[in-house]
């Protein structure tokens, strides 16, 4: 364990209200915000003074009106190196993307170079600690993570292939108000060498939801899946196998992302499965102490959502409450594609929007797509309405999505440049954005390291408030956050 300490902030990044911040465009994005640590430029005091007080009239007026209240500045974000002085090398998160949160508090499982498993939690006042996790996790343990809290001492971790599915309940142990340390309670396994774990969130009354997928074929294409449900007691029971109907398309590859919904307290979860052209929704309730299916539709959203239709791949998939407006907000890459570059077997370009690199091949068949991003607002009654992010990201990346006021969105942009002798087409920095009536211009948050995470998502997002994690290219961890 690591002593509970206070962050400094690397960065302060400055929010402009809304009536002051460019309006995004395509080339908004083209041509993000300059570097997060712009400096504002001070002003006479006199000036300063009246420019606030015209401000916060303007604000007043144009944002809320008279029946509403006022806010005439944003509260800053924050930019933090997450650090851990026992830790030895890199630290590598893992898990499907969502943090686990309780609260203020929010927590993310990552190893170090020795291999060594930690949880770091952090509060949103700035209070960090890290933990070790006891025993030993393989890579195999870590895959597949979905994580959550069931109380603010109770963690639980969903993952594992290739036989290695597990459920593990994790007790903080705490002296006064004060965290010492984690212990492993109980691990149960689950399925068989063909179970995927999907994702697992807790419910507004301290339920734990959790999916999985069956790695399995079947002639009739249908996708084999089943839930986790832990109740408000304790008691942990399964639900399934039930059956998604399927079409054409590769039938096990399976993208999934879980929510409870601000309407109605219902448990929705969505599936994409890899080429095909729909998303797929289950609704749940609670039931006397257990999980029941309320109704199963294979194509919820399908081709008949018109630009808003699925990216036919195997599109990330990121869903979180809308406690305002009463939806469930769901992200995804949508049909609105471009083909950055396709290589014939000599490394020839033969097709695509990028332009031939300087040293004239690429590698053999090699070949990139971008996608944009589509947000599904969806009703308790399943009413569903789009709005859009006219921008590229790769078509199966992850980015991490949050809403509190506005909808934020954090995304690795795609772009062609050329980066050496032998490539035309980059994921390019991480962008921050977010949308109140139309989408603000973004800020540039930097470049991300992938190379040495295989094991999980790159961005992690919390599905409560504006935080996101993302280890940059400088190999580093760095928590951007809404304070």
């Amino acid at each position: 364990m690591t002593r509970g300490t206070f962050r400094r902030p690397e960065i302060q990044i400055q929010v402009e209200i809304n009536i002051a911040a460019k309006r995004l465009t395509d080339k908004s994005f083209a041509e993000p915000l300059p570097a997060l640590n712009r400096q504002p430029r001070l002003l006479p005091a006199a000036t300063f003074t009246l420019l606030i007080g015209l401000l916060s009239l303007a604000a007043w007026f144009l944002l809320d009106g008279p029946c509403r209240t006022a806010h005439a500045q944003e509260q800053p974000l924050a930019a933090y190196a997450i650090e851990n002085p026992t830790a030895e090398g890199p630290l590598m998160p893992w898990g499907l993307g969502p943090l686990a949160v309780w609260g203020s508090r929010s927590a993310l499982p990552y190893h170090d170079g020795r291999g060594q498993d930690w949880l770091y939690i952090q509060d949103r006042t700035g209070w960090e600690l890290h933990l070790r996790i006891p025993g030993e996790l393989s890579p195999n343990d870590r895959s597949h993570a979905g994580y959550a809290f069931a109380t603010p001492n109770d963690f639980w971790l969903w993952s594992g292939v290739l036989g290695r599915a597990a459920l593990r309940h994790y007790r903080l142990n705490t002296q006064g108000a004060r965290i010492e340390s984690l212990t492993l309670v109980r691990e149960t396994a689950q399925g068989d060498q063909n179970t995927r774990p999907a994702g697992l969130i807790s419910l507004a009354n301290g339920a734990l939801v959790g999916a999985w997928h069956q790695f399995t074929y079947h002639e009739d294409r249908h996708l084999e899946i089943g839930f986790l449900y832990r109740s408000p007691d304790g008691r942990v029971s399964t639900l399934g196998p039930l059956r998604v109907p399927g079409r054409a398309g590769t039938p096990v590859a399976t993208r999934w992302a879980l929510a409870q919904h601000p309407g109605d307290g219902s448990i929705w979860a969505f599936l994409k499965r890899d080429s095909y052209r729909e998303i797929s929704a289950i609704r749940l309730v609670e039931d006397g102490g257990r999980l029941r299916v309320e109704r199963i539709v294979a194509d919820f959203i399908d081709r008949r959502a018109g630009l808003h239709t699925p990216e036919s791949e195997f599109p990330y998939l990121a869903a979180v409450a809308d406690l305002q407006r009463k939806v469930i907000l769901l992200a995804y890459q949508n049909s609105r594609q471009q083909i950055f570059h396709v290589a014939d077997s000599e490394g020839n370009l033969v097709a695509g929007v990028c332009p031939e690199p300087a040293g004239g091949r690429l590698a053999p068949h090699a070949f990139a797509k971008s996608a944009q991003i589509s947000i599904a607002e969806i009703h308790a009654d399943g009413r569903t309405s789009f709005v859009d992010l006219p921008a590229y990201t790769e078509r199966v990346r992850p980015f991490g999505l949050a809403v509190e006021d506005d909808i934020w969105l954090m995304f690795e942009a795609a772009t062609c440049r050329a980066q050496g002798p032998g490539a035309v087409f980059t994921n390019d920095e991480i962008l921050l954005t977010r949308r109140r009536e139309s989408w603000l211009a973004p800020q540039r948050i930097g470049r991300a390291e992938t190379v040495n995470n295989t094991l999980a998502a790159h961005i992690f997002f919390n599905p409560e408030w504006p935080q996101f994690v993302v280890r940059l290219a400088n190999g580093r961890l760095h928590t951007i956050e809404r304070r």
